[in-house]
């Protein structure tokens, strides 16, 4: 099957939702040649997935029936807790 990465997702991320788990990592690298850990994803590239019959099948059912997308990191996103100096004051908004 070819799947298309969403706008933010890793290799992590597409292992966790056609996986299941990130336990199959490498068989993405083994399905498709031009990857490995230090290629970086675009949005809408294709990836192949020849091993999908792999994985924890509870989890991969579970992102498939709710239609999730699993995009773990996001360059854009800052959370910020409070000012961090010493006298605690402000530093968590509770």
């Amino acid at each position: 099957m070819r799947v298309k990465a969403a706008e933010g997702q890793d290799y992590f991320d597409i292992s966790l939702q056609y996986f299941g788990d990130i336990e199959n990592l490498f068989d993405i690298f083994a399905d498709n040649d031009d990857l490995n850990l230090n290629t970086n994803l675009v949005h809408a590239q294709e990836i192949v997935i020849e091993s999908d019959d792999k994985g924890n099948v509870i989890n991969k059912d579970f992102f498939t029936r709710n239609e999730h997308i699993i995009v773990n990191k996001d360059d854009d996103e800052i959370v910020l807790l409070g000012d961090y100096n010493i006298d605690y004051n402000n530093d968590y908004d509770v």
